[in-house]
């Protein structure tokens, strides 16, 4: 669905938006100004048409809006008198997600590597409203990593894609826990700022996170392409 808005040919102060909803009732606004910022616009537009701004996808000129995340003032993205924007609206994602890869062994033969199951193994589910919650565990010659995460959608980016925000709850595995360090106890208190991208057909998801983190399994900056199941195949025990 998508709704248009249009900036009236009024003085530059105050900027009388048009919004032509997908039923064709015009809804006027007319308190924003040059100074407001596209997150004002945003939360406007959600009391306005109910649309969350995490579902909203602002287009001008061809062109998505930037993240309301950096919020610049309406006027520097060129909304002033006579800009026509369209305002997409997005559903949130649901459903569950899986990835899942066998970790070769540096030590053990193949015999004891089926044994000992070494593999790295990461769930997603998200819940249609906005929320999502993670899991991961990796087996390793060395030992074993295990983490879980809760967060929400923060905004939609256009083409599928959605900008998340998840915080570390704590580690999947009790033995671990029991012996946290510094660093994994700043792990616990991050943030972490992640993009998911929805494939065709909604059968697959993509994550990786917009800047660097220390916090394990997206440290490295990797691509994580995770399928859709309707049951998780491979537990997270």
């Amino acid at each position: 669905h998508s709704v248009s808005i249009y900036v009236g040919s009024g003085g530059r102060e105050i900027m009388p938006f048009t919004l032509l909803t997908v039923g064709g009732e015009e809804i006027q606004l007319q308190d924003l100004d040059a100074g407001n910022t596209l997150r004002d616009l945003k939360q406007r537009l959600e009391e306005l048409t109910g649309t969350p701004t995490a579902c909203q996808c602002l287009v001008h000129g061809g062109s998505v809006l930037p993240s309301q995340d950096s919020d610049p003032p309406l006027e520097s993205l060129g909304v002033a008198d006579g800009a026509r924007l369209s305002l997409v609206r997005t559903t949130y994602p649901e459903g569950k997600f899986e990835f899942y890869v066998k970790v070769p062994s540096m030590f053990l033969d193949e015999e004891d590597e089926d044994e000992f199951d070494l593999s790295e193994r990461l769930h997603l589910e998200l819940d249609g409203a906005g929320r999502l919650d993670l899991g991961f565990r990796g087996r390793y010659d060395l030992g074993e990593h295990a983490a879980t995460f809760s967060g929400s959608i923060r905004e939609a980016l256009g083409g599928g894609r959605f900008r998340a925000v998840i915080t570390r709850d704590a580690f999947a595995c009790p033995s671990l826990e029991a012996d946290l360090g510094d660093y994994d106890r700043r792990e616990l208190a991050s943030h972490v700022g992640l993009v998911v991208s929805l494939g065709s057909g909604a059968e697959s998801v993509s994550l990786w996170v917009e800047d660097f983190t220390e916090v394990r399994p997206f440290n490295g900056g990797a691509t994580w392409h995770l399928r859709r199941v309707s049951e998780w195949e491979h537990e997270l025990k």
